[in-house]
């Protein structure tokens, strides 16, 4: 999917509440969603607090504006993967998931597995 500049500018400039809306429309309507390797494989987790967060964008082009792609890279996660794999990792781990965060230290929308789920299953079933 390619985005606009203006497009980019335009929700980069939402709160993170409205990120979410925006990146789970998106996520349901292309089937994948992206987040951010090392070179070794192992994702890019963000220490917060007393937690880390798998950090997921709705776009290739949102990733690559918040990681330093000298040392990332963003990956496209199939639903399919996501569901197969992606779950598994996130519970095991205890982690939580910022949904759209932004290279300005603003993590996104932190949201739980379960509510993340919850809201792509009610975008998916808005396309049936």
């Amino acid at each position: 999917m390619k985005l606009t500049d203006k497009e980019i500018e335009s929700v980069i400039r939402l709160d993170p509440g409205k990120r979410f809306e925006y990146a789970i429309k998106r996520i349901a309507d292309n089937e994948s969603l992206y987040s951010a390797k090392f070179p070794k494989g192992d994702y890019a987790i963000i220490p917060c607090n007393n937690t880390y967060l798998f950090p997921i964008w709705s776009a290739c082009q949102y990733c690559e504006r918040c990681i330093d792609v000298s040392t990332m890279q963003c990956v496209e996660i199939s639903l399919d993967q996501f569901v197969d794999e992606i779950i598994d990792l996130i519970s095991s781990n205890g982690w939580e998931l910022a949904v759209f965060p932004l290279s300005n230290g603003d993590y996104g929308k932190i949201t739980t597995l379960s509510e993340f789920c919850e809201s792509l299953k009610s975008a998916l079933e808005d396309y049936q």
